[in-house]
């Protein structure tokens, strides 16, 4: 740990070691999520066509640079915006876990256009075709018009 401090501090001499050391680790996660086959992450992450920018991959210090400049401090993760592309600057910011899980693929909810997609239509509909869950604060699954037909197949099975 010693040796890590002392290499990093010549490099970045204004900034706490455990900052450069966080993103350090969050670069280590990110290149193995996305080109190490036997990460239990690959299949959803290089499996599934995310990649790293070139610049990022082939240089550790650039990335930390550009996560210095775009505001990281402990406790924010990395978090793709759009989840179909990959690790580049357009696409990448730093959130805290609240945030990040809201921004999730299997998270159907956008909470910038306040729209959902439905799994019953598979449409994206605002949150006014939705009921609201307020235990949870957060629009229920299916959307109204869905939602009748559902509990119509559930009287008719039940």
């Amino acid at each position: 740990m010693v040796l890590f401090k002392l290499a990093w501090s010549k490099r970045y001499p204004d900034v706490s070691w455990k900052i450069i050391r966080k993103l350090s680790v969050c670069y280590d996660n990110m290149i193995h999520r996305c080109y190490t086959k036997t990460n239990k992450d690959y299949s959803s992450y290089g499996g599934s066509g995310i990649d790293i920018c070139k610049e990022w991959k082939i240089d550790r210090h650039i990335f930390i640079s550009w996560g210095l400049q775009n505001g990281f401090t402990l406790g924010l993760e990395i978090d793709r915006i759009n989840n179909k592309f990959g690790y580049n600057p357009n696409n990448c910011r730093f959130v805290n876990s609240k945030e990040q899980r809201r921004n999730e693929r299997r998270n159907k909810i956008n909470w910038e256009e306040k729209t959902k997609i439905c799994p019953r239509c598979g449409q994206i509909k605002s949150w006014e075709c939705f009921t609201w869950d307020k235990k949870k604060n957060i629009p229920r699954s299916h959307c109204k018009k869905c939602r009748v037909e559902v509990e119509k197949i559930r009287k008719n099975i039940y």
